[in-house]
């Protein structure tokens, strides 16, 4: 009977202890945000405004990419990279006539802070916010759109 406490004890150590450790490791095995922004929309032919979007204590950095539309799109980018690297994405879409929202999430791009996987979901939630409460959108005529990480937002 002791043996087996004794072995239940070590296996309930062991996956605390591994929890730990991949909550401590999670930003380096999940995240991989890239600083620097090489495009801009204007490079690609596109005409774009600055979206600064509050997420918690911290800015986020983002391009709304002017249609001329009432309809409006946010994009979720994958886990790496940054939003300069989804401009192939814009132009891809721009016969659709969507006002499309990119923006990056904390860590990544100009956006302040560090990834985590709290920060990407509140950073999801600040940019459709900021699309209906400062951009007077209706949510209805919002689209979520995501990649990898971004479908998972």
């Amino acid at each position: 009977m002791k043996k087996l406490i004794l072995t239940l004890l070590l296996v309930i150590l062991l996956a605390v202890g591994l929890k730990g450790i991949a909550k401590v490791y999670e930003p380096l095995i999940l995240f991989h945000p890239d600083l620097s922004l090489e495009l801009t929309p204007e490079l690609m032919g596109m005409s774009s405004v600055e979206a600064p979007i509050r997420s918690g204590d911290r800015w986020l950095y983002g391009w709304l990419i002017k249609a001329d539309s009432d309809r409006y799109c946010v994009f979720f980018h994958g886990n790496a990279g940054n939003i300069a690297d989804r401009l192939d994405f814009a132009k891809t879409i721009a016969p659709l006539k969507l006002n499309l929202l990119l923006f990056d999430y904390q860590g990544y791009g100009r956006s302040e802070g560090i990834p985590s996987i709290d920060g990407v979901e509140q950073d999801a939630v600040a940019a459709v916010t900021f699309l209906h409460e400062k951009g007077k959108v209706p949510l209805n005529r919002i689209v979520l759109w995501g990649r990898s990480l971004g479908g998972a937002l």
